[in-house]
């Protein structure tokens, strides 16, 4: 087995779309779901800082030809490990959050975390 780690704050699914005949629509082909939830309470107030994965050797194997999913790993977002370790040993050095986490204490003592986000 394999873990796939992440610091994302929503699941993700990686699907495969194939392609039919000229001008049909696209066919859902093989999907693999990483989960998210990092920098999201949960219903006893228990924020984690990244969750894991298991896949199958076949899965990480259509994972690793999957654009969205390398992008994940180039940017931080996803660590592929053969073995399983505690999350936060993982994830210490991985890219904290994402745009969809929410807003915390901390984002709001930095003034310059919202200079490029307008207010309604």
């Amino acid at each position: 087995m394999n873990y796939v780690y992440s610091t994302a704050s929503n699941d993700r699914a990686h699907i495969e779309w194939i392609q039919g005949a000229e001008g049909s629509v696209p066919i859902r082909g093989k999907s693999v779901v990483i989960h998210g939830k990092a920098n999201i309470a949960d219903k006893n107030f228990h924020t984690p800082e990244g969750v894991v994965t298991e896949v199958s050797d076949e899965d990480l194997a259509f994972l690793m030809t999957h654009r969205q999913f390398l992008t994940a790993i180039e940017r931080g977002f996803y660590s592929v490990q053969k073995r399983e370790s505690a999350v936060a040993k993982v994830v210490k050095d991985m890219t904290k959050k994402d745009k969809s986490a929410p807003k915390t204490h901390e984002d709001f003592k930095n003034a310059s975390t919202f200079k490029d986000e307008k207010v309604a």
